[in-house]
């Protein structure tokens, strides 16, 4: 049964490092992805929202 995510849910921020902790659970991405993805970010606390906008244009970046 899928349930609805609120948006006070979905504002919910996590510490930077527990969601580098857990990405593959999370995001469903490796360690190595999650790190490229943030590697210019603040230690900080950031929703899943941000983080997983990072990764998916991360993703399409063209290496140089």
């Amino acid at each position: 049964m899928a349930t609805k995510v609120t948006a006070e849910q979905a504002a919910v921020k996590y510490p930077l490092e527990s969601l580098r902790n857990n990405c593959r659970a999370v995001f469903g991405v490796s360690l190595v992805t999650f790190v490229g993805a943030t590697a210019d970010l603040p230690d900080g606390e950031y929703t899943k929202e941000e983080i997983q906008s990072r990764i998916d244009a991360w993703r399409v970046k063209e290496a140089k």
